[in-house]
């Protein structure tokens, strides 16, 4: 049966039940299932991929779900895990971190706005200052809810309420909220957690919330300096993978909300410059995470040693510096000032 765009419709139309059924566009996947990695072998992200390019494949292994590091006695982790195993032990029922306020109302609002994620909870507080207070905020931690005193509840509902509307209207009125991407590359699996995508797969985005001031020009910069196009060109190939007959005939948005009323939103596109960086930049990525798994090496820091170098402005300083600083020139006969 033919679908969106001439796609086969299976593409689009995989309803998760706990078993994966090969590359497509997976729906209903839970944040905590797709970050558990369950694809048939270890797949690369684009956060992992990140990790990879930025530091080495051994920081990348090592941040993967698939690659438990093994604990050894006598170290920090060892440490940890006697502390986990002794609470256990005595009944304590520890609670997750309290996430920052600005992350908790992102949270909050991605949740709303695309209603799907962790449920948001008003816990009918000013703050979380009280015994009583705190228990409810530990109970919706525990429970993988997000807990906000009522103003905030209500800041993030107001935010929903701005960006919904914007955002399926952006889309052509309809989208699919929180997909699964899964796709295969030279036999090395691939996944990514999508926003926001049309059911064609022409069209995709990435809902973003700050506490900062940002108008137009700043949004911009922050996707830049973020590179935030990164992750946007790694979807990109999933996409290209999954629909062939798509490929350079897709956009990609950024929906950059405030957290202040009256909550504006920029929407941002990547530059040309941006995205053939970023396409770079994801093919060495996977290069060297496909060379790894293939090989069973995930290689650190090299050994060998760098050279430190000055940059161009520190030469520039130096040398005006010389040039004009007379207290440097040495004196006449002075042979030592070497």
């Amino acid at each position: 049966m033919e679908g969106y765009g001439g796609m086969s419709r299976h593409i689009i139309s995989k309803i998760w039940a706990d078993v994966f059924s090969g590359p497509g566009v997976y729906l209903g996947v839970d944040e905590k299932i797709y970050h558990s990695d369950p694809l048939p072998s270890p797949s690369l992200s684009s956060h992992v991929a990140k990790i990879a390019l930025n530091r080495s494949v051994r920081h990348a292994q090592l941040a993967h779900p698939r690659f438990p590091e093994p604990v050894r006695p006598n170290t920090a982790a060892a440490y940890r895990l006697e502390r986990v195993q002794a609470e256990a032990e005595a009944g304590k029922d520890e609670s997750p971190p309290m996430p920052a306020r600005h992350l908790r109302l992102g949270q909050a609002a991605h949740s709303l706005t695309l209603g799907a994620g962790a449920p948001v909870v008003d816990c009918k507080v000013d703050k979380f200052l009280t015994k009583e207070a705190k228990a409810r905020r530990d109970l919706v931690l525990r429970n993988g809810g997000i807990p906000l005193n009522t103003e905030d509840y209500w800041i993030a509902k107001d935010m929903a309420a701005v960006a919904k509307p914007f955002i399926t209207e952006y889309m052509g009125g309809y989208f699919l909220p929180e997909v699964m991407l899964a796709w295969d590359r030279n036999g090395c699996w691939r996944r990514a957690l999508v926003d926001i995508l049309r059911p064609d797969l022409r069209a995709a985005g990435d809902y973003k919330t700050s506490a900062m001031e940002l108008p137009p020009a700043a949004a911009a910069r922050l996707v830049a300096t973020r590179n935030n196009t990164f992750q946007e060109r790694f979807q990109t190939a999933g996409y290209d993978a999954l629909d062939p007959d798509g490929i350079g005939r897709r956009d990609y948005f950024f929906f950059v909300q405030e957290v202040d009323y009256p909550h504006e939103i920029t929407v941002v596109e990547s530059s040309e410059a941006l995205r053939t960086k970023a396409d770079e930049q994801v093919a060495g990525a996977c290069a060297l995470w496909d060379r790894a798994m293939k090989s069973g090496v995930f290689p650190g820091y090299p050994k060998e040693p760098v050279y430190a170098t000055p940059t161009s402005w520190q030469l520039l300083e130096w040398e005006e510096r010389n040039a004009t600083d007379e207290t440097l020139n040495p004196d006449e006969g002075d042979d030592d000032a070497a």
